[in-house]
């Protein structure tokens, strides 16, 4: 049962994508929140997917090994990127929280912000289960290019975050939908990326 259970492995990050960025459509469809609740949703997908990552790296790439590009340990991998994206985080979530409470006053549905974020954490979960199950063994080399991949998309993200709080003041709620829409489109992409990045890195050790 090996070859379904990989299949499961390495389709589940595309299936988690298309999930996460159902949770704002159907929040926003089905329960008549207002767009900055995407927005919101969107932050704490950052949040969850930072904590994860740290995670998958410290259970699986080594404590120090030859294949990192300048030769850096777990540990000094891990301290960067968590600087980096906790801090960036922290100014972006500080922004929003003023944005949102002091200008905009805006009331955001407990029960739907809720259903929300459990949503988001169910699918990320099961994606880093599979990521668990698929990236193993996992080099510092590896994990350096997860890091750095993951950062980019922090950054994204939160780049969408803080324009789209402007539009939803701005323009009111039809940007969300192709905001949406676009970043479905990317998450997708970025995860089938993933995936042929790593059969390339198995060929790689194959022919070694």
């Amino acid at each position: 049962m090996p070859a379904p259970r990989s299949t499961v492995a390495a389709l589940a990050p595309v299936a988690a994508a298309l999930g996460i960025n159902a949770v704002p459509a159907a929040t926003l469809f089905a329960g008549e929140a207002p767009p900055e609740t995407a927005m919101v949703l969107y932050f704490v997908e950052n949040l969850v997917l930072i904590g994860l990552t740290t995670a998958l790296v410290r259970l699986l790439a080594p404590p120090r090994d030859e294949s990192s590009r300048n030769h850096r340990t777990r540990r000094s991998l891990l301290q960067t990127y968590l600087l980096v994206a906790l801090g960036f985080t922290l100014v972006n979530g500080i922004f929003i929280a003023a944005f949102l409470g002091l200008f905009l006053r805006v009331a955001l549905p407990r029960p739907a912000l809720s259903l929300g974020i459990g949503l988001i954490l169910a699918f990320q979960t099961a994606a880093f289960v599979a990521g668990w199950l698929r990236l193993r063994p996992l080099s510092l080399a590896q994990a350096e290019t997860l890091l750095e991949r993951t950062l980019g998309r922090v950054f994204l993200l939160h780049l969408g975050v803080f324009i789209g709080v402007f539009l939803a003041a701005a323009v009111g709620n039809w940007f969300v939908w192709p905001f949406i829409a676009l970043k479905t489109i990317t998450d997708v992409g970025q995860a089938i990326q993933g995936l042929r990045g790593r059969a390339t890195d198995a060929q790689s050790f194959l022919r070694s």
